[in-house]
């Protein structure tokens, strides 16, 4: 019998921008599908890899997210 591997917990914000790429930070799961549809809503480009909840944005979107994120504390964890 197989062992099931685990979810993430966690989702994560990245900078898809190459100069920038080091940039990102961590959300419970259930907020990228949040935010997900919210880029969505206003038609702003972004790109999510599932398997792992990664959801790569622009650097200026990236910033508006993670004010966002961090004024209504779910934040679990970033790198700078």
């Amino acid at each position: 019998m197989k062992k099931q591997a685990k979810k993430p917990i966690t989702g994560r914000f990245i900078v898809d921008d190459d100069a920038e790429m080091g940039r990102s930070f961590f959300v419970p799961t259930r907020m990228i599908k949040v935010y997900a549809k919210m880029l969505d809503d206003a038609h702003i480009p972004y790109r999510l890899w599932s398997p792992r909840k990664h959801l790569y944005v622009s650097a200026d979107t990236y910033d508006s997210l993670y004010k966002d994120a961090k004024s209504k504390n779910i934040i679990i964890d970033f790198f700078d």
